[in-house]
């Protein structure tokens, strides 16, 4: 059997049986029976991350680190989205990141000049061959970041999505302990484009990154049906603009909610009333607007109460429809004496006891459509009953 039929034949195949059946398919080569199991995993991961690549039937797919470290579909073609609605240039643009080439082949349809850079020569192949079966314009370059950058002719846009991991493999998220070093490359950077699209990690903290990247004009924290992952700046070296007026873009992609735009200065400045008492409605704002830090100024903004102030919880009488994030109907105060042995689903906010440790205290059954929300309000620890409406 052929490399490509076995791959075609196994496709929909556990790939974790299928590698122990590795005797049974002595005319494959060790090397060749590797790659059809990591060509078989990949076609699975696409089918929600990537769908569009199953498409082509030579779509070829990386290890598994990379294919899990790479831009989604949705992501990809936001950040593309990002750059088109920016005032920007839309000639050449330069990856100096290139990875697996998702980031690279959706912002690639608004320039006409496009450099990948990537310095594992693996991925490289990969992306040549995925870029050739779309007739792709993209130029790949073997190549270190750094290196390339400095020899490379100005362009429009640079785009820069680090590694986080360290050289024993640990996950790291500071800019400086990222692979490139981005702060140690910001002045090169600066002589070679005049915007710079940067994507870090979703656990770096915004305030943080907008003091070391301190020409960004705009702030996007991005979530994807309600997960977190990625934290993207827009800096444009020929603008200047106070952070304090920065637009921060809170977005849950494919969730039905509308974004959340507000400046630190906003944010700073809102008014959020504190509930005496937990009215009809719970709300917790999505995973991106927490990040972003939105904490009073989605409380302003929706007309809502914050239950405490390290409490990311707010409540209001009415239904406010268009929340971006999850709504609850309070039914009632939760009596512990009748809690042992309810099944519900358990969310804890600021409580002092965790999701875990409430569900083993009361013997609790995970699952069903109750919810129990532990919580404070006013520093007073509250547990209560509701249903989630959305």
């Amino acid at each position: 059997m052929s490399l490509a039929s076995f791959i075609t034949t196994h496709a929909t195949d556990d790939v974790s049986q299928l590698a122990l059946q590795r005797n049974r398919y002595s005319d494959l080569s060790d090397a060749d029976f590797t790659f059809a199991l990591q060509q078989i995993d990949g076609k699975h991961r696409a089918k929600d991350k990537l769908s569009f690549t199953l498409q082509y039937d030579d779509w070829l797919y990386p290890r598994h680190l990379s294919l899990e470290q790479c831009s989604s579909e949705t992501t990809a073609r936001y950040k593309a989205e990002i750059l088109k609605q920016s005032q920007c240039k839309h000639t050449s643009l330069c990856d100096l990141t290139g990875g697996y080439g998702i980031d690279t082949l959706f912002m690639s349809s608004l320039f006409s000049e496009v450099h990948y850079v990537e310095w594992q020569q693996e991925l490289c192949q990969i992306a040549q061959h995925n870029f050739s079966l779309l007739n792709s314009h993209i130029q790949v370059h073997n190549a270190d970041a750094g290196e390339f950058l400095r020899q490379m002719s100005p362009v429009d846009v640079i785009y820069v999505d680090p590694a986080r991991r360290n050289s024993a493999g640990g996950k790291v998220f500071r800019m400086e302990d990222c692979e490139p070093n981005l702060p140690e490359l910001l002045p090169l950077i600066k002589q070679k484009c005049s915007t710079l699209l940067v994507k870090l990690s979703p656990m770096l903290d915004v305030t943080v990154a907008l003091h070391q990247l301190p020409e960004a004009v705009q702030v996007q924290v991005v979530a994807l049906k309600g997960e977190m992952k990625e934290v993207l700046l827009l800096c444009q070296f020929n603008i200047a603009s106070p952070n304090t007026s920065i637009p921060i873009v809170a977005v849950n992609l494919e969730s039905g909610q509308p974004s959340l735009t507000f400046t630190p200065l906003q944010e700073q400045n809102a008014q959020s009333a504190m509930a005496e008492a937990i009215d009809t409605f719970l709300y917790e704002p999505n995973a991106a607007i927490l990040k972003a830090g939105a904490f009073r100024y989605v409380a302003e903004h929706f007309h809502l109460q914050k239950l405490d102030a390290n409490t990311h919880l707010y409540t209001s009488s009415e239904l406010i429809n268009d929340f971006p994030g999850r709504i609850f109907r309070v039914v009632a105060p939760a009596d512990r004496k009748k809690l042992k042995g309810k099944k519900v689903n358990v969310l804890s906010r600021n409580h002092p006891l965790s999701a875990n440790q409430l569900y083993t205290r009361f013997q609790l059954k995970e699952g069903g459509t109750e919810w129990l929300i532990a919580t404070q309000l006013q520093h007073r620890s509250v547990l209560l009953l509701a249903e989630k409406l959305n």
